[in-house]
């Protein structure tokens, strides 16, 4: 099966770009996304993306440091090789949060900083306060989703 020519990995690959990923990671994290194959060489991701590896290889250690996949092995077999992190969304979840309290560290340092707060500062503080009182709940809704439509 040919994965990157797909309408649904085109889509994922244009939604990432736009939303400010590289093409080229872009097209990596929708492969992934997309691929039957739970394990991925990198490899692969050359052949069938038509990427030059040295590219691959920076936007692996990227999508690693973005703890999206990690580096697996397969027995008896050489190469590199990834994976989508187990609980990958759920993950990305409690990162968002811890996020928005380093956020919010900074602006509560910005308030002793500034005489009169800019405007822009304190949307930004209503913003990220009101994140911070709903992120917890959204991540109990997401693990209860979870639990009611486990496969």
């Amino acid at each position: 099966m040919i994965i990157y020519s797909s309408t649904t990995f085109e889509a994922l690959t244009q939604h990432f770009n736009l939303s400010g990923l590289s093409m080229s990671l872009s097209k990596i994290l929708a492969f992934f996304l997309v691929s039957e194959d739970k394990v991925i060489a990198m490899k692969a991701m050359v052949e069938q993306l038509g990427i030059a590896k040295s590219t691959v290889s920076v936007e692996v250690a990227r999508l690693e440091q973005m703890q999206f996949i990690e580096k697996t092995f397969k027995p008896n077999q050489r190469g590199h090789y990834y994976r989508l992190k187990p609980n990958l969304w759920s993950s990305a979840l409690a990162k968002k949060q811890a996020e928005l309290s380093a956020l919010q560290s900074i602006l509560q340092r910005a308030e002793k900083e500034f005489n009169s707060v800019p405007n822009s500062l304190k949307e930004l503080q209503q913003y990220v306060a009101f994140m911070e009182q709903e992120w917890p709940q959204l991540i109990a809704k997401w693990q209860q989703y979870k639990r009611d439509n486990n496969d």
